[in-house]
């Protein structure tokens, strides 16, 4: 068997993104998405890029790793920031966003 294919999906990813962190960052640009919602009922649970990601995951030999858990997984490690806008966190959150990354365009 070839050696590339005895490998763990996540020790092939990180060989060609130097990690997994910066294969998933890349699918963000290195850039935390904003959300800007006004109520919990307009979070979504999976976008058409964690659907995407999943999709490579899948692709790549992964399992478990479906848009809901990958949308989950974006969010927890700061991806994506859902906080609602009238959250006390909210322009915590951007602010540090912005500082750390340079976004100068928050997605509506």
């Amino acid at each position: 068997m070839h050696e590339r294919q005895m490998e763990i999906p996540w020790v092939q990813v990180a060989k060609e993104f130097g990690s997994f962190s910066g294969y998933m960052w890349g699918h963000v640009n290195h850039r935390p998405v904003v959300g800007k919602y006004r109520h919990h009922k307009y979070i979504p649970f999976r976008t058409p890029k964690s659907e995407a990601v999943s999709k490579d995951l899948v692709r790549r030999g992964f399992r478990l790793v479906g848009p809901v858990i990958v949308y989950s997984f974006m969010q927890a490690a700061g991806m994506a920031i859902d906080h609602l806008v009238d959250c006390f966190r909210f322009p915590e959150c951007v602010r540090l966003a912005e500082r750390s990354w340079g976004i100068t365009n928050i997605a509506a």
